[in-house]
């Protein structure tokens, strides 16, 4: 269960970069961490879409139900739009992907880690 979610952290990143090139220029005077408004929600809309997406297609889900992957990835990606501005997203478009990874990693830790918590804590108790 918690590879998952460390596996998608970094690709879901990637598609959030990719958010910044092609709609970021309509905010780019948001400065502040924390997206708001119609930004907040395309964000969160393409984070949810690609993190499920990643989850579903990895072997390592199967059978873990598509309710706790979708829990997760809607915390994942409101956790993201809380943490990070819009011109951070577009400065990671620049950059190797990698690089980008590494960059946002406290951040990407940091809005993963409850959601981790969450999606564990759904999952059927073994005897």
């Amino acid at each position: 269960m918690m590879k998952f979610v460390k596996w998608t952290a970094g690709t879901i990143a990637f598609g959030l970069a990719f958010f910044a090139v092609k709609y970021g220029h309509q905010w780019l005077r948001n400065n502040d961490p924390g997206l708001t408004g119609t930004a907040r929600s395309a964000f969160i809309e393409e984070a949810i879409r690609t993190c499920l997406k990643k989850q579903k297609g990895d072997p390592i889900n199967k059978g873990i139900l598509e309710s706790i992957l979708s829990q997760y990835c809607k915390c994942y990606a409101n956790g993201m739009a809380d943490r990070i501005s819009i011109n951070e997203l577009k400065s990671l478009s620049a950059v190797r992907p990698a690089e980008a990874v590494v960059a946002m990693q406290p951040k990407i830790e940091a809005a993963a880690k409850p959601c981790q918590d969450a999606a564990a804590a759904s999952l059927p108790k073994s005897n």
